[in-house]
């Protein structure tokens, strides 16, 4: 009908503005280490819309479309959490300067529930439990949504249905708790950074994001109240109302996402230099000399021993973008030139390429912190 119609039209609009983003960001690839993260983030509109529109089309694979969705939102959340490191320069960076910075206090709620808890240090072992509450959620969404397909099949799973017998209150009761774990890493990982994270408008960025994900949250919510209320009469017509609502706000969501990913940010200027590498070499961990190395250098060691240390976001920086890393200003080198004339296929590849996320996993989750042994042995 004119509704259906009405919400391809604005999916439509959606993916002009949110993929024309993206295209002007591979056009102008300048910090490959920032803009494949980013790139993921952008595509999140893409994907909540396109599978609202699709659910409209075909209800019965609402189910599946909404899975998909939720764990494509998993992904951004850390691949959010990434860009703020890599804004930084890197774990280690991040973690070394962490520790000079004595502590952290808990959110108020926290305080109250454990009185004994009120400040966090700071430091590399802050760091990775901040690293692996927010990737927890990377591997748990996907977990449970395979789970919530399979008691589909078995005919014991409904979604929207609270019944103790029904496996979404479990499942939901599951995913909420981890997400809610990962948000308040977040969180916690934003004050503790927020003076030197401010020049990168971290909060705009993190209320555009989350405002797709909260917002689409809580109206999926309110449908069903109006549901219990029997405003609604069927479940049927809580998801239709929903995917429909998603495509309309999706447009607007597609906005908000240019102006806080600017791809302006990344367009090399006459000299040679981004906005963006600008406000890196400003305002980067690494600018402070804390090892004894000159300002500006890269902080720790260079690209091998940043590969050896398992510190995957400072490697990743160093190899995908020197200027990001606090390159030399030989920023006009052939290499750059090179790159800027790649062609796009390598660049889509870098984005969609999603092994960074399963070797982060196994580093922070499967080997050991050796940071502060380290450190240790160095004041020995």
């Amino acid at each position: 009908g004119a509704a259906s119609g009405a919400a391809a039209a604005c999916t439509a609009l959606a993916l002009g503005v949110s993929l024309g983003t993206v295209a002007l960001h591979l056009r102008h690839f300048s910090l490959p280490a920032h803009q494949r993260l980013v790139c993921r983030i952008l595509l999140l509109v893409p994907v909540y819309a396109v599978s609202s529109l699709l659910a409209l089309e075909f209800p019965a694979a609402t189910v599946w479309l909404s899975t998909l969705r939720d764990c494509y939102e998993a992904l951004v959340i850390y691949a959010f959490f990434q860009l703020l490191m890599v804004y930084l320069g890197g774990a280690k960076a991040v973690g070394e300067w962490l520790e000079v910075q004595g502590h952290v206090q808990h959110a108020a709620f926290v305080r109250r529930v454990c009185p004994r808890r009120r400040h966090t240090r700071l430091g590399p072992e802050f760091l990775r439990r901040v690293r692996q509450g927010v990737l927890q959620f990377v591997f748990v969404k996907p977990f449970t949504a395979i789970v919530a397909l399979v008691c589909l099949h078995a005919g014991v799973y409904e979604e929207g249905s609270f019944r103790l017998n029904n496996a979404y209150l479990y499942l939901a009761l599951i995913n909420n708790v981890s997400v809610t774990i990962s948000l308040y890493c977040l969180v916690l990982f934003y004050l503790a950074t927020e003076s030197i994270l401010a020049p990168f408008r971290p909060l705009s960025k993190f209320v555009v994001v989350k405002a797709v994900v909260f917002f689409s949250y809580w109206q999926y919510c309110a449908l069903q109240v109006l549901h219990w209320l029997e405003v609604l009469h069927s479940q049927d017509q809580v998801f239709l109302l929903q995917s429909t609502l998603i495509c309309f706000e999706m447009f607007i969501a597609a906005i908000a996402h240019h102006w806080a990913f600017a791809p302006s940010e990344y367009c090399v200027q006459a000299d040679g230099q981004c906005a963006m590498q600008e406000t890196v070499r400003a305002h980067s961990v690494r600018a402070y000399d804390w090892d004894h190395e000159p300002v500006g250098k890269p902080f720790g060691a260079a690209k091998d021993s940043a590969a050896n240390s398992g510190d995957s976001l400072g490697a990743g920086c160093v190899a995908g973008s020197r200027g990001a890393c606090g390159a030399h200003e030989d920023l006009d080198s052939a290499d750059d030139e090179a790159d800027s004339r790649s062609t796009l296929l390598p660049k889509i590849i870098q984005v969609l390429d999603g092994r960074d996320v399963l070797a982060e996993g196994q580093q922070v989750f499967l080997q050991r912190q050796v940071a502060a042994s380290e450190l240790a042995a160095q004041s020995v």
